[in-house]
């Protein structure tokens, strides 16, 4: 199984997209960090920051439109 090969700092996301499914209608979806892994970004030096920022957890999104 190839998640056996990821490493700890790896993080999955996945993206869709589909034009014109139905007349002039597009939907667009995407996921990331699909398995929740917890990361922050570093934070900058010497700015007074003390903490690094911790990023969001498992984020979903979902697009449509449709042109007339």
């Amino acid at each position: 199984m190839i998640l056996k090969h990821l490493s700890d700092e790896s993080m999955l996301e996945g993206y869709f997209f589909r034009k014109m499914f139905y007349k002039t209608a597009e939907i667009r979806a995407s996921i990331h960090n699909l398995f929740d892994k917890k990361y922050a970004d570093p934070a900058p030096k010497g700015k007074g920051v003390t903490n690094d920022f911790p990023r969001a957890g498992i984020k979903f999104m979902v697009e449509a439109s449709y042109g007339f």
